[in-house]
This record gives C-alpha cells, sequence and structure tokens, in this order.
C-alpha cells in the first residue's frame, strides 16, 4: 500500500520488523532523482498491494541512514519478514520493480 513518511525511530522499527515484504525508500527532498522516480513508486504501490511502502527522510532522520549504512540517495531496502533481503541504490525502477517482484511473498 501507499508511502506513509517515517517520523521516528520506532515507528520505523516497527514497520520493517512486519510480516511479509516492506519496501523502504531512504529519500531526501533536495535529491533530484528521489523526486523523478516518487511517482511511478507510488503507482507501482497501488499496484502490489500486499507489499508495504515506506519513506524515509535522511535528512529528518539521520539516526536510521546511519543505522542502515544509507550513504547514497535514493536507496531502497527490501525486508522481508524483518530480514533485509535485499538493498538497491539510485532510482532504476526497473530494479526496483524486479526486486519487488522476485520477494513478495
Amino acid at each position: 500500500y501507499f508511502f506513509p513518511t517515517i517520523f521516528e525511530f520506532l515507528e520505523y522499527k516497527a514497520y520493517i520488523s512486519r510480516q511479509g515484504l516492506v519496501v523502504v525508500d531512504y529519500f531526501a527532498t533536495w535529491c533530484g532523482p528521489c523526486n523523478m522516480i516518487a511517482p511511478k513508486l507510488e503507482e507501482f504501490s497501488e499496484q502490489v498491494k500486499d507489499v508495504c511502502f515506506i519513506k524515509v527522510d535522511v535528512d529528518s532522520l539521520p539516526s536510521i541512514a546511519d543505522a542502515e549504512s544509507v550513504r547514497a540517495m535514493p536507496t531502497f531496502k527490501f525486508f522481508l519478514n524483518g530480514k533485509e533481503v535485499k538493498s538497491v541504490v539510485g532510482a532504476n525502477f526497473e530494479i526496483i520493480q524486479q526486486a519487488v517482484l522476485a520477494n513478495k511473498p
């Protein structure tokens, strides 16, 4: 389902610990590629209703970016049943789409 933006660390931990596939979009508001890929991801998230997509603004929550070793934006991490199964750096929609379809339950 559609991307809520996470505003606190405990909320983030609760989301990534869920059952099923959770895709985290680590972004920055000043990041051009982040802004360009966002509409495609929002549309795609509506097509795969059994996958949870969330967003983390790395400037608002640097502690999460540090904890997850996010150094470039956008970065996407895929958590299946609470465990990280994939990471994608960059705004390549096709690779992100393939990773979602390959890892969704």
